[in-house]
């Protein structure tokens, strides 16, 4: 297993994470696993 620094490399996979939909299910990374997906962020600040 590769050490922990925080940073992505070009060619690792992505971490898995936990993020809330906006109907507000929580939504894994892991749950699109072989699928290619787009994320965006925003905020409204």
């Amino acid at each position: 297993m590769a050490e922990q620094t925080g940073y992505v490399k070009v060619g690792d996979l992505a971490p898995n994470f936990c993020l809330p939909s906006v109907a507000g299910e929580d939504i894994q990374l892991s749950d699109y696993s072989g699928q290619k997906i787009a994320l965006f962020f925003w905020a409204s600040w």
